[in-house]
């Protein structure tokens, strides 16, 4: 049977049915244990950087300019991943406590190009991981592509691969070391079939 609500004197006489109340139920965040999350912010990272690279091609934005915004994009990510941005959720202490150990105990020594020595502390790892990923990045955009045809540098395969292998790094999926070996031989010795790169993460 349907519910109507009653209709009050002196209102419309039309039925209205009544709507459940959700507002006590607080409103879930985008959460930063999701590889999907993960690699939704990584890509739009890849995007802005993408558009600087471009600004300065351009002369529209200097070397130095590039790299303060550059300074501001691996703080705003370490932040995040800190657990410090209102925006985003996390569960189980992953972020920071546990993204932070974990980033210490497998990644220590890339986190060390950063560093110049191995991460002392899980924030260090963070900051550490932040900035690495923004300098590679950086470097996977600039080295796009640019002929006619080629995908906008942000939708090159090596940017996309990169923002896939961090965003699992970053949620805590067993990968490959940044760096140490490509994740198809990866892939291949673990069996494991290649996912269309972030066809089902960014639609």
């Amino acid at each position: 049977m349907s519910r109507l609500s009653p209709v009050p004197r002196g209102y419309a006489s039309r039925a209205v049915r009544l709507r459940r109340d959700f507002s006590s139920r607080e409103e879930r965040l985008p959460e930063l244990t999701s590889p999907e999350v993960l690699a939704r912010i990584l890509y739009e990272a890849g995007r802005k950087t993408a558009g600087r690279d471009a600004a300065r091609r351009s002369d529209l934005l200097s070397e130095d300019e590039v790299k303060a915004a550059d300074a501001r994009l691996a703080a705003w990510l370490s932040d995040t991943l800190l657990g410090e941005n209102p925006a985003f959720g996390s569960t189980e202490n992953w972020n920071p406590e546990r993204l932070g150990a974990y980033l210490r105990e497998n990644f220590a020594s890339e986190l060390a190009q950063v560093l110049r020595r191995p991460p002392e502390t899980g924030r260090e790892a963070v900051e550490a991981a932040s900035a690495l990923f923004v300098k590679e990045l950086g470097t996977a955009v600039r080295a796009a592509p640019r002929a006619e045809g080629c995908p906008s540098p942000e939708d090159s395969p090596e940017v996309l691969e990169l923002v896939l292998e961090w965003s699992e790094i970053l949620a805590g999926v067993p990968v490959g070391r940044p760096g140490r070996r490509s994740r198809e031989s990866e892939r291949a010795e673990r069996k494991i079939p290649r996912r269309p790169l972030l066809k089902r993460f960014l639609r």
